[in-house]
């Protein structure tokens, strides 16, 4: 760690080692709070949902990456009954390849298919299709899309 000086021109002078990692450590400590607050927030807000617990579902799985993620949306696709609703990156309908005649499928049993996509590539490279094109697959098969 440096500590620039304020005066032009700049001159970077090396930290205290023990200074630094109390700084380090200070700022693992207050990102610790924060997220301990936010769990307490998300805690409190689980509390007043009124949502009846699914006595119905005896297991559920953990999905651990993008390929699970496509292969599960995929292998569930067929037992929805009513509406369909998926929020994705677009990156992630862009792993669906092909899988637009699955989807097509459960439009055509009358089934509503609601989306959202992030089409920004902001947190992760885009994979070289375009964002939107996957977008405009659902669109065609009557998807209900927003991006």
């Amino acid at each position: 760690m440096v500590r620039p000086s304020l005066d032009p021109p700049t001159i970077y002078t090396a930290v205290d080692l023990d200074t630094a990692l109390d700084s380090a450590l200070k700022k693992r400590e207050s990102e610790l709070r924060e997220m301990e607050a936010r769990k307490q927030e998300l805690h409190e807000l689980s509390k007043q949902q009124r949502f009846p617990p699914l006595e119905e579902v005896a297991t559920f799985n953990i999905i651990k990456n993008l390929k699970e993620l496509v292969a599960t949306s995929l292998s569930s696709a067929g037992s929805i009954k009513d509406e369909g609703v998926f929020v994705f990156p677009a990156r992630v309908l862009s792993l669906f390849g092909g899988a637009t005649e699955t989807w097509k499928e459960v439009a055509a049993r009358g089934v509503y298919i609601r989306g959202i996509a992030d089409i920004s590539c902001k947190d992760a490279p885009c994979t070289g299709i375009e964002p939107v094109e996957p977008v405009q697959e659902f669109l065609d098969i009557g998807a209900d899309m927003r991006y």
